[in-house]
């Protein structure tokens, strides 16, 4: 009897163990799946000054975490967020998507918006590489597998490939994955050994696609944002992950995908050199001077508003025109009509005394036109409509004395996209500080589609940055200059204010000019002058009938 007893407990005994053995695997199995979430936080790190952090990079033992408009990158630990720390890294201002390369033991990263630079996080400096030519602030990856870079601008469509020195890599002008990686756009990229991983923020997803971008398949479904991405095979070993973070909140997910798809790098031990020169180069990072506000930019004063300019006596000296933009003689580039007619512009006169208007500012005809007939036309046809004639503002919101800002890139605008965004021919985008314009449906939208082409298509302007470099949508951002025929520098942006094409529209932060797109958009709605005038479509904030 002892012996059956003994013998139905080991059989008992046995297939527990089995059953247990079992379960463990079972659960082992199914806790681990591509597109599940291994591990979330929000990193111990301070929030962004400009709200926006979409780089993530990872070097197999900490993450960097980049702020938009900041050269400071934050490192954590990966295994709950705790903060390793802040380097500040020369030579850069603006930092946006980032990407470790270990083979050079350095950090590939996007700055500005557009262009590509190399950390050295020893040496804490960046090396500029080469300009993309749509962007990368949100999307950035270092390809070990063939040396090559992927870039994405924001929410757009198009994914670009080069070498590390900038040379484009497959089909002309980039891959289109339209309909590829869901209707929002991309945000993010990581590379693998023969997979790419892309994020699309708007949707919250991520997908793997194969190198050639000829297909994509939906892995991960996020709760919340999926800025950037980052490869790691080494935290959660033997499993494979994808870093993500949401942009705003510097919330961190590691998502589970298909094993040896996505390889991180080997860090680079440093060196006692290297870490005294980083110690060093700490203490002596610069100060980005490139914001800062010309020395030679008229200042605005309290003096009074010029009088009696508005009737000009010799409209030949008192009106300048950008380059290539001179008075025209037929109805393809219309000029005022009624400038004659405006016998009475005292009351026009601004009656604050106080504002600070440019005192050596040729001021434009006052107009009071109807907008253009045509709805896409970049230059209106009918010579009834009005366009003011192109007036410099000397210094006037930036004037540099007919050279280029510092720190200044160029764009030659292929065409005008609205009254304050125009595509340049290298596939960028470029969208103007200050200037709030009707856009879509909104009443007038043609009509200042139509005026800001006339004075910018086909011209080479220069765009000079403030504190924010790139909008959201991974347009560059920043005041676009022109360097007319009588040598003068115009400021774009506050020309459009200036002869009412457009409201000054501050964002809070990038204020370099704002006292004088004030004082240019008091002027305009005081002197009534095109959208300002009585039927037009600011005509209810100005009061004029």
């Amino acid at each position: 009897m002892r012996t059956t007893r003994r013998a139905v407990i080991i059989v008992v005994a046995a297939m527990l163990v089995v059953a247990v053995g079992l379960i463990a695997g079972y659960a082992r199995t199914t806790r681990a799946a591509t597109g599940d979430s291994l591990r979330t936080f929000t990193a111990a790190v301070p929030p962004c000054d400009g709200g926006i952090g979409t780089g993530i990079a990872f070097d197999g033992t900490q993450i960097y975490l980049s702020c938009w408009s900041s050269n400071v990158l934050e490192r954590v630990q990966p295994s709950d967020g705790s903060s390793l720390g802040a380097i500040t890294i020369a030579g850069t201002s603006d930092l946006g998507a980032l990407s470790f390369d270990g083979t050079r033991g350095k950090i590939w990263a996007c700055s500005g918006g557009f262009d590509i630079v190399l950390i050295d996080p020893i040496a804490l400096s960046a090396t500029r590489q080469f300009t993309t030519g749509g962007g990368c602030a949100p999307g950035l990856s270092y390809d070990a597998s063939d040396d090559t870079l992927w870039s994405s601008c924001n929410v757009c469509t198009v994914i670009q490939h080069y070498s590390t020195t900038g040379a484009p890599v497959g089909p002309p002008g980039g891959y289109d994955v339209t309909a590829k990686t869901g209707a929002a756009g991309t945000t993010g990229i990581a590379a693998g050994s023969d997979a790419l991983y892309v994020a699309n923020d708007g949707g919250m997803e991520i997908y793997q696609c194969a190198k050639d971008l000829s297909v994509c398949t939906l892995v991960v479904t996020s709760p919340g944002g999926t800025d950037d991405l980052e490869c790691d095979d080494t935290t959660f070993a033997p499993t494979t992950a994808v870093w993500s973070q949401n942009a705003f909140s510097r919330t961190l997910t590691a998502w589970e995908v298909a094993a040896g798809t996505c390889s991180s790098a080997t860090p680079v031990a440093p060196t006692d050199t290297a870490t005294a020169t980083a110690t060093e180069t700490v203490t002596a990072t610069p100060t980005p001077t490139d914001t800062s506000t010309p020395t030679d930019t008229a200042t605005p004063t309290d003096t009074p508003t010029p009088t009696d300019t508005a009737t000009p006596t010799d409209t030949a000296t008192a009106t300048r025109t950008p380059t290539d933009t001179a008075t025209p003689t037929d109805t393809s580039t219309p000029t005022p009509t009624d400038t004659a007619t405006a016998t009475d512009t005292a009351t026009a006169t601004p009656t604050d005394t106080a504002t600070p208007t440019p005192t050596d500012t040729p001021t434009p005809t006052p107009t009071h036109t109807a907008a253009p007939t045509g709805t896409a036309t970049a230059t209106p046809t009918d010579a009834s409509t009005a366009t003011p004639t192109p007036t410099s503002v000397p210094g006037g919101g930036g004037g540099h004395g007919g050279s280029p800002p510092a720190g200044s890139v160029s764009c030659s605008v292929a065409y005008v996209v609205d009254g304050e965004t125009a595509a340049c021919r290298d596939g960028s985008r470029v969208r103007f500080l200050g200037v709030a314009s009707p856009l879509g449906a909104d009443a007038g939208s043609a009509w200042a589609t139509a005026v800001t082409s006339w004075f910018l298509a086909g011209k080479t302007i220069t765009l000079e940055y403030d504190v924010t470099r790139a909008d959201a949508f991974g347009s560059r951002y920043g005041y676009p200059h022109l360097i007319g025929s009588d040598g003068h520098d115009y400021n774009i942006s506050a020309l459009l204010i200036f002869v009412g094409m457009a409201h000054h529209g501050s964002d809070g932060i990038n204020v370099k000019y704002n006292g004088w797109f004030d004082a240019a958009e008091r002027w305009a709605r005081t002197a009534c002058w095109n959208m300002w005038a009585a039927g037009n479509p600011f005509a209810g904030e100005s009061g004029c009938v």
